[in-house]
């Protein structure tokens, strides 16, 4: 972003000592915007909960000291919230402009664009009032992101009353990608669980281990949940919007576009075999380009389109009276079917 439309200022907090001083100092050089600061002092808030697990309990501590420590330094405007193994995903700079301009016109008490505890603006004016939440909980064995969504979400009374008329917004599009495998609460996880349990970059955060997410069917034309638009709650026309900000355009150029056929296959078909009968061969990457009800409704016109449930993805296609968009991008599959569905599928001439 540096020499970009956005130069954030960016904050290192250093729990873990001189150990983890060679890896941030690298970090540092990167740019002059980045700053490095130490805990002021060991809280020990939490001294009760967890007594099982010593990391999730350090990191409910560590992140009530790191607030407390933020909230000491003269730092003006909106933070966002990251974790340290996490990158943001190509092109997402046009999308920060957008929550930017967002923000600048509305009454907001925070904004997400990734999950747990990465990815969340809040204003700097409310740290007080997330420790003395964190204070009010003290004995309550929960994880640090679940505290945080519940009380600025107005989830819970003493949320109700600090935010009171300020809305929590989700951002419809992942921006991060999630690149660690052991969490800082000592959880292992795979590459693949983090794909089939994290929305992958510029998915719907649909799917995600959160409290709150992107409701899709409230909000099928908007970037920000909660929206002012009203919609037939079952009418889902797509997953993403018609006129996206993704770097979709600059992967694909309008001639390869151009040579792929979107073909309707016989009942129980995959996409590997629908195409090879038109001397093709199936192209997961351009799935995103049919999976449109616009485009389904070519072949029944009057079916009605639903979101996919499942995670093993064979959308786009047709069961029965309904068209199934599939809304995860990362989760389409060419030899994927079911005896009673017919796949609509992207095939590209050998």
């Amino acid at each position: 972003m540096k020499g970009g439309i956005l130069e954030p200022c960016i904050y290192i907090f250093n729990t873990e000592g001189a150990s983890a001083l060679p890896e941030i100092t690298a970090a540092t050089n990167i740019s002059n915007n980045i700053f490095v600061f130490e805990r002021k002092e060991q809280a020990n808030l939490h001294t009760d909960t967890y007594s099982d697990n010593v990391r999730k309990r350090k990191q409910l501590n560590d992140f009530y000291d790191m607030l407390k420590t933020v909230h000491s330094m003269d730092i003006k405007g909106p933070l966002a919230l990251m974790e340290d193994d996490f990158v943001f995903c190509p092109y997402a700079v046009g999308h920060l402009a957008r929550i930017t301009t967002f923000m600048s016109r509305k009454n907001y008490s925070g904004i997400r664009f990734s999950f747990g505890l990465n990815g969340v603006i809040i204003h700097k004016s409310d740290i007080p009032g997330f420790m003395n939440y964190m204070e009010a909980n003290r004995k309550r064995a929960f994880p640090t992101d679940w505290l945080l969504e519940e009380f600025v979400n107005k989830y819970v009374p003493m949320g109700q009353e600090y935010f009171k008329e300020r809305v929590f917004y989700t951002y419809r599009y992942q921006l991060m990608e999630h690149i660690g495998v052991v969490t800082s609460v000592g959880n292992n996880r795979n590459e693949e669980q983090n794909k089939i349990n994290f929305p992958q970059c510029y998915e719907t955060q649909t799917q995600s281990q959160l409290m709150f997410m992107f409701f899709v069917d409230a909000c099928p034309n908007s970037l920000f949940y909660p929206c002012d638009e009203t919609s037939a709650p079952n009418d889902f026309v797509h997953d993403s919007l018609p006129c996206e900000t993704l770097p979709a355009s600059a992967i694909h150029s309008l001639q390869e576009l151009q040579t792929i056929k979107a073909v309707l296959g016989a009942l129980g078909e995959n996409c590997d075999t629908i195409c090879a009968k038109s001397e093709s061969v199936c192209a997961p990457n351009y799935f995103p380009y049919i999976n449109r009800c616009d485009e389904m409704r070519k072949h029944y016109s009057s079916c009605e389109c639903k979101k996919e449930g499942v995670i093993d993805s064979r959308a786009p296609y047709f069961d029965g009276k309904y068209c199934i968009i599939g809304n995860r991008r990362s989760k389409f599959r060419c030899g994927n079917a079911h005896p009673s569905e017919r796949r609509l599928c992207p095939c590209k001439p050998k």
